[in-house]
C-alpha cells in the first residue's frame, strides 16, 4: 500500500525521537488557506478521484507501524531520555542537569554537523525533573541544513515538536501521549525519492490497553507532495485501531475531511461511513469511503476484499448510481 502522507509522518517520527531520545517543540499555527472549489466528478475522472481519496484516507496505515510506541517504550536506547536529548545538544547542559544545578531547560540553538554533509541546529525548552519521562510543555525545534548522516536520506528544513499531554509509563510502554507536529518547508530525499511536507498535525497515540493501540491524527491544513503529487487536506481527521493479539495485527481506520489533489481539479470531502478493517499491510477487506464533489455528486468505494473494491459513482448528485466500476485496490491507489 502506498504511504504518501501517513507513511511520511511516521517516518519523521522514528527519525527524531529515534535520533534524539524523545521531546518536542513549541509550535507555530499554519495559515489556513482560502476554500478550493468543490471538484466536478464525472465518468473522465472518477477512478483518479475515488484513488487518490482513497490512498488519503488509507494512508492512516502508515501509522501502524508507530502505534506500538516501540520509539517511546524505554529510557534504553532508542528510547525516551531528555538526557540523552540534551547530551546531543549540549554535554555540558546534560552535566548541569544530572547534578539537579538545572530543572527546567531552555537550551540551544546548538549546531551540530551531520556526519557526511549538512547540519542539524537544535533548540527547544525540557523539564528535567524527572528526565526520564515526558512532560506536557516540552519542545524541540530540529532546523536541518542539507543533512546527510549517511542513512540514505538527506533532510532540509524545521519541524517543530512539542509535547501536549501525557500520562502513563514509558518503561512498560503503556502511556497516554498528545504530539503537536509543526513542519516548515520540510523535505527528505531519498535516492531518486523526493518528500516534502507543510503544517500542522496534532497525534494521540494511547497504548494503554494492550494489545489495542489507538493513534488518532488531525488538522486544520496539512500539504504533502512526492514526486509532482501534492496534496493537501483541511480539517481532518483520522483513528486508527490496531490489535496487536493476532497476526498480523488488525486495523480499523476512521477517517473524514477534505483534500485536493494536483491529480484532479477542485477539493472534495472524504468518509469513512463504515470503517475499513485491514490485515497487516494489507487493504481494507470490509468498509466504504464516501467521496463528494461539487453538486452532491459523489462515489461511494466499497472494500470487497483485500483485493478488489467496486465504486458506486453518482455524477447528477440524485443519490442513483450512475456507473458501477469494479477494480482492485492496487490500481485505483496507484493512479
Amino acid at each position: 500500500m502506498k504511504n504518501l502522507l501517513f507513511g511520511f509522518c511516521s517516518t519523521l517520527l522514528v527519525l527524531t525521537l529515534g535520533a534524539c531520545g524523545g521531546g518536542g517543540s513549541g509550535g507555530t499555527t499554519t495559515a489556513i488557506t482560502p476554500p478550493v472549489a468543490a471538484a466536478v466528478i464525472n465518468s473522465a475522472n472518477a477512478e483518479t478521484v475515488a484513488g487518490r481519496s482513497a490512498d488519503v484516507a488509507l494512508q492512516s496505515g502508515g501509522l501502524g507501524g508507530f502505534i506500538e510506541l516501540t520509539a517511546l517504550t524505554a529510557t534504553s536506547p532508542g528510547g525516551v531520555s531528555k538526557l540523552g536529548a540534551l547530551q546531543t545538544a549540549s554535554p555540558t547542559l546534560k552535566s548541569a542537569v544530572s547534578s539537579g544545578v538545572i530543572s527546567q531547560v531552555p537550551f540551544g540553538p546548538v549546531t551540530e554537523p551531520c556526519a557526511v554533509s549538512g547540519s542539524l541546529t537544535i533548540s527547544g525548552d525540557v523539564d528535567i525533573s524527572n528526565p526520564d519521562t515526558l512532560t506536557a510543555g516540552d519542545f524541540f525545534n530540529f532546523d536541518w541544513n542539507v543533512c546527510d548522516d549517511g542513512q540514505g536520506q538527506v533532510i532540509d528544513g524545521l519541524l517543530e515538536y512539542s509535547i501536549t499531554s501525557f500520562e502513563g509509563d514509558t518503561t512498560t510502554g503503556q502511556m497516554l501521549l498528545g504530539i503537536t507536529l509543526t513542519m516548515t518547508a520540510f523535505q527528505v530525499t531519498e535516492g531518486a525519492n523526493i518528500s516534502s511536507a507543510d503544517g500542522d498535525i496534532s497525534l494521540t497515540l494511547d497504548s494503554r490497553t494492550p494489545p489495542l493501540y489507538l493513534a488518532t491524527m488531525s488538522g486544520s491544513t496539512f500539504t504533502v507532495s512526492n514526486n509532482g503529487i501534492t496534496e493537501t487536506l483541511s480539517n481532518f481527521s483520522t483513528a486508527v485501531t490496531e490489535n496487536a493479539s493476532v497476526f498480523p495485527s488488525s486495523y480499523t481506520t476512521d477517517a473524514m475531511g477534505t483534500t485536493t489533489s494536483t491529480m484532479f481539479d477542485g477539493s472534495v470531502t472524504y468518509d469513512t461511513e463504515v470503517p475499513f478493517e485491514s490485515s497487516g499491510e494489507a487493504y481494507p477487506y470490509t468498509g466504504e469511503l464516501l467521496v463528494t464533489g461539487a453538486n452532491n455528486a459523489t462515489l461511494r468505494l466499497i472494500a470487497l476484499d483485500e483485493a478488489n473494491v467496486r465504486i458506486e459513482a453518482d455524477y447528477d448528485g440524485d443519490t442513483a448510481v450512475d456507473e458501477t466500476i469494479d477494480t482492485t485496490w492496487d490500481a485505483l491507489t496507484n493512479q
